[in-house]
């Protein structure tokens, strides 16, 4: 059976789709393909396969190739939850419904089917793994088995001190916004995704029935946490800092970001009128892109 695989790069909501159709023949009918569905959080489009050269990406660059990558696609809602639901349901976000990060997808359109539910209803086993839903028991009826996330501190952290200041501190359990794994075993949440996706997939290509995957990694949302070795791909010293980072001349004050998103992490000055040292601003880039 044929694999279709679709690559969402979340929030700028790019799709690509490895692989067609079986074609039908005299002697054999159209079979349903198993298809993978691949969520990335918070990635951007400065990869190889965007035209762009700061990010080593040969995996998904290589995705890209065999498949359609779409050079407009626009984001449903700016926050990940609300986002999330609106693909997934194929709903619009108003006024009703998807306003925040917290939405769920079983409250705000109940009597709507989610992706996975409307192939479970037409004779797929359906999964999720990692970060699909922002709600891993939101809407637990699109999948054929209950949802699964290889964490529970999704932020990730390696190192003790980190691990410590996330769970103690006061600054909304946030410990730094970066960190170096130094001296590690790659045991991150989406290193146990993808292995609990390998260990699936071997089961599911025995059986007869298709199947629907999705998969969610993490990363790269914050924090810009990775093994020492992916920092080591990059020099620091060239890496540019964003040239419009600074707000603009004549904006009221209440047009300004104001999210928790990163100011909650403790080596981030929390004040929302202070500006971030240039420093810091690359060695975010610099986890970025690790």
């Amino acid at each position: 059976m044929k694999t279709k695989i679709f690559l969402l790069l979340s929030f700028i909501l790019t799709f690509i789709v490895l692989s067609s159709l079986q074609t039908k023949t005299n002697s054999e009918p159209t079979k349903k393909p198993n298809i993978i569905f691949i969520a990335v959080d918070d990635l951007r489009p400065q990869l190889n396969c965007y035209g762009k050269s700061q990010i080593i990406s040969p995996n998904i660059d290589n995705l890209a190739s065999q498949a359609y990558t779409y050079d407009n696609a626009v984001c449903n809602f700016p926050v990940c939850g609300a986002s999330r639901a609106s693909l997934l349901t194929g709903l619009r976000p108003n006024k009703n419904r998807f306003k925040s990060f917290r939405t769920r997808m079983d409250e705000d359109a109940n009597d709507v089917l989610t992706i996975g539910e409307w192939f479970k209803k037409n004779e797929y086993f359906t999964l999720s793994l990692g970060k699909i839903s922002h709600h891993t028991n939101d809407s637990p009826e699109s999948w054929s088995i209950p949802a699964w996330k290889g964490h529970k501190n999704w932020r990730d952290y390696q190192t003790k001190e980190n691990i410590i200041a996330a769970q103690t501190n006061n600054n909304n359990g946030a410990a730094n916004a970066f960190e170096i794994g130094q001296n590690l075993q790659d045991d991150y949440a989406d290193t146990k995704m993808v292995n609990k996706a390998m260990e699936q997939l071997s089961q599911l290509t025995k059986k007869e029935q298709p199947f629907f995957m999705a998969l969610g990694f993490l990363k790269p949302h914050l924090p810009f946490n990775a093994p020492k070795k992916y920092w080591d791909l990059y020099d620091e010293k060239d890496i540019e800092l964003a040239s419009n980072r600074y707000q603009p001349e004549d904006a009221p004050n209440i047009s300004m970001h104001k999210y928790g998103e990163l100011r909650k992490y403790t080596n981030i000055p929390s004040d929302f009128n202070s500006g971030i040292p240039d420093t810091t601003q690359k060695k975010l880039i610099h986890g970025y892109y690790a």
